[in-house]
């Protein structure tokens, strides 16, 4: 009983040590922001995160609305997923992801596309320089006014090749300069240091991939890639490599 009461007494001082520990530092404007540290930003300024999240620097971090600030940074085009925590006693940690761009969308005007196929149109000049461009298409205006893409399911299968592109041979999809639809040809490729188009036709793009890549691979361990002109993979088991004469 009496190790009981010891404890008990113990665990009442330690609270009480809390509680008035609490009280000077919230006296003493301890908890009182002073700091907003923001992470994972590669594209986005720093600035234009300040802006959306317009946190009152009077007041306490306790009062904070942190879900609201989710909220806001959220509503950034360049922005995947934020996470937003307190650390006491006055600092506002913000970690952003944010969205990996694969391609540009040159249309009436740059667009560009996201890892998982969403199309964005307000992005940093940063965030595309160097990506592949997606060319042959324009955007038109929706019944409600909004920019839409004239025609989705050909981005699709062009968004489908770049990624798989990237997954299958890294190095091939940064040499990637432009991926063009045109008529009577499908989908063409062109790469940035050799003049080399690159055929894919319509369809079948998952086999086309692989073929391609390995024949690629195949081409450049030879040398030989400067003495094509052109390559065709439309048919099935079976490649058409047009040479220099």
């Amino acid at each position: 009983m009496l190790k009981w009461l010891k404890i008990s007494f113990n665990v009442l001082i330690i609270a009480l040590i809390l509680i008035i520990t609490f009280i000077w530092f919230r006296k003493n404007d301890a908890f009182v922001l002073k700091s907003v540290k923001i992470s994972g930003i590669q594209f986005v300024a720093q600035e234009e995160i300040m802006e959306l999240i317009n946190v009152d620097f009077s007041g306490e971090i306790f009062k904070i609305d942190t879900d609201a600030i989710k909220k806001n940074i959220l509503s950034h085009p360049m922005v995947k997923s934020v996470s937003v925590n307190r650390f006491l006693p006055a600092t506002l940690r913000i970690h952003i992801h944010e969205r990996k761009l694969i391609a540009a969308i040159s249309g009436s005007e740059i667009s560009a596309v996201d890892e998982h196929g969403i199309v964005i149109s307000q992005y940093p000049a940063s965030a595309v320089y160097d990506l592949p461009v997606i060319t042959g298409f324009s955007f038109k205006n929706d019944s409600t006014g909004q920019r839409k893409l004239d025609q989705p399911e050909l981005i699709s299968d062009m968004f489908y090749i770049v990624k798989k592109l990237k997954s299958v041979n890294l190095s091939l999809y940064h040499e990637i300069s432009e991926i063009h639809y045109r008529s009577g040809y499908g989908v063409v490729i062109y790469f940035k240091n050799i003049n080399l188009p690159v055929i894919f036709g319509n369809d079948d793009f998952q086999r086309k991939v692989i073929y391609f890549s390995t024949i690629y691979q195949h081409l450049m361990e030879r040398k030989l890639l400067d003495q094509a002109l052109a390559i065709d993979v439309r048919f099935k088991n079976q490649v058409v490599i047009k040479h220099k004469s």
